[in-house]
């Protein structure tokens, strides 16, 4: 963790969130994602900053073209209906960018 200045004053901060990027190795894998119990934003960026154009419900599914990690998540990617590529989180990653959760199923 980096820890930002302290204030004059002297009284302690939170530690800041890591930063974010919008940069995303995509590596090419098609395959159907099955959202499991939660909804999960759609994205233009692959980062939780990233403008959210729709969103998957409970069951829905989405075709994807490919699959990259970034942020501490497993990004899948595929290109919309507005020719745009967008970005889903599917699950956490571990540091060295392994998944190690999955919030529904791959087929």
């Amino acid at each position: 963790w980096f820890y930002p200045p302290y204030s004059s004053g002297g009284s302690s901060q939170e530690p800041t969130q890591a930063p974010t990027s919008n940069e995303i190795d995509l590596i090419p894998e098609t395959g159907t994602f099955t959202v499991g119990d939660a909804a999960i934003n759609v994205r233009r960026a692959p980062n939780l900053n990233g403008e959210i154009v729709a969103v998957y419900e409970p069951g829905q599914a989405v075709k994807y073209d490919s699959k990259g990690s970034a942020n501490g998540y497993r990004w899948i990617s595929y290109i919309g209906g507005s020719g745009k590529r967008n970005y889903m989180a599917i699950g956490q990653t571990d540091e060295a960018g392994n998944r190690i959760s999955l919030w529904g199923t791959v087929e």
